[in-house]
């Protein structure tokens, strides 16, 4: 990333043809207008040279100095476009951030009522092994409870469940389908149990709760209940469907989340890596694609540091990742930026080259292009 500073006047002749941000500033050092764009030459023209036109203010008269950053493309133009007006234009940072969203589910087992929610992940209070994740909505969120209500059999009626032992029961009782601890047919210890296994399902151990299921199906099979075999048997067959969804593609425990991100770099044929590990960006490395590419072991952390839940940067952050990794671009748009979950471990190498190559391969027509954007 090149970052370059120039007065109002040198501006529109010696800024760079190319990608990026630029933060306009009066002679005082504050803020006028932070702006992206495609060619950083033609936006400090259009705004500082009387070439504005009727759509936008001539900022000739107030602005004494241009600071700018070039960038790889669209997705890192938005991270530098989102930290600068976190910095440079808090009134307005939050309608910025209105449009990239992240949402977890919330489900602590030792909860008084343990029950789940739906939670913004900019605004969350919950502490990070209770959250579920990253999804790119809230109806996204209320289907994974759902979905894990009818999995693991939790309660769908909280009320009644903080009522416990003298709630009432529900339907989901009388068809076989809820223990009932809201009435005290199921001890609330065991009703834990339930959820902590909900929780390990959701946050990433799948094959531990399919496993218990055949295994219990084997049983019953063997002692000749086959009603019971046949009804583990359709359990099996919903675990192991389980989060097979719309939405639910990164869901896992927010615990430790960290992820990498293969961007376009700046020089033809060269991707950059960048990282998103404790709340925070950071760069990793440019990469040449036509050279020997290394492996991830040694530019990619191992074992993730803590996700700070609770801090909103964090979650605005998470927010900007989610509207590049989880939802679909405009047809017709090609995004050449990938990025790899972390929270497993080391990226497959296979995975790992080819999102390198991706980002280096020539830009196109149809790439995504750097958003025309303005704050200020």
């Amino acid at each position: 990333m090149l970052r370059l500073c120039v007065s109002a006047g040198e501006a529109a002749r010696v800024l760079p043809r190319a990608p990026g941000v630029a933060v306009f500033e009066d002679d005082q050092g504050r803020s006028v207008l932070v702006a992206s764009g495609g060619d950083l030459r033609a936006l400090a023209g259009e705004r500082l040279s009387g070439d504005a036109g009727g759509r936008r203010a001539d900022l000739s008269s107030v602005v004494a100095r241009v600071r700018a950053s070039t960038v790889g493309g669209a997705f890192e133009a938005d991270i530098v476009t989102l930290e600068l007006a976190r910095e440079r234009a808090p009134a307005i940072y939050a309608a910025l951030t209105d449009r990239w969203q992240a949402w977890c589910l919330r489900l602590d087992a030792g909860a008084p009522t343990p029950i789940w929610e739906k939670a913004d992940a900019a605004r969350t209070n919950a502490d990070a092994g209770v959250l579920l994740g990253p999804m790119p909505d809230k109806d996204s969120a209320g289907r994974l409870g759902e979905r894990l209500d009818d999995l693991f059999e939790l309660c769908r009626y909280p009320r009644e469940l903080r009522l416990a032992p003298r709630g009432t029961a529900c339907a989901y009782k009388e068809m076989g389908r809820c223990p009932g601890a809201c009435d005290g047919s199921e001890t609330m210890s065991a009703y834990r149990e339930r959820v902590r296994a909900a929780v390990a399902f959701a946050g990433g151990r799948r094959d531990d709760a399919i496993e218990r299921a055949q295994l219990a199906m084997q049983d019953a099979a063997r002692g000749q209940d086959f009603e019971r075999a046949a009804m583990l048997k359709e359990r099996v067959e919903r675990l192991e469907a389980g989060l097979r969804d719309r939405g639910f593609g990164a869901v896992g425990s927010m615990e430790r989340f960290a992820a990498a991100l293969v961007l376009p770099g700046e020089r033809r044929g060269w991707a950059r890596v960048m990282l998103l590990e404790r709340g925070v960006w950071g760069w990793v490395a440019d990469v040449d694609a036509s050279a020997q590419i290394p492996g991830p072991a040694g530019l990619l952390p191992a074992r993730p540091g803590a996700w700070p839940a609770g801090d909103a940067p964090a979650g605005e952050r998470l927010g900007l990742l989610v509207s590049r990794w989880l939802v679909r671009p405009r047809r017709g748009v090609r995004r050449r930026s990938s990025v790899l979950d972390l929270r497993a471990g080391l990226p497959d190498a296979r995975a790992w080259r080819r999102a390198i190559r991706a980002a280096a391969e020539p830009a196109g027509e149809d790439d995504e292009a750097v958003r025309a954007h303005e704050v200020g």
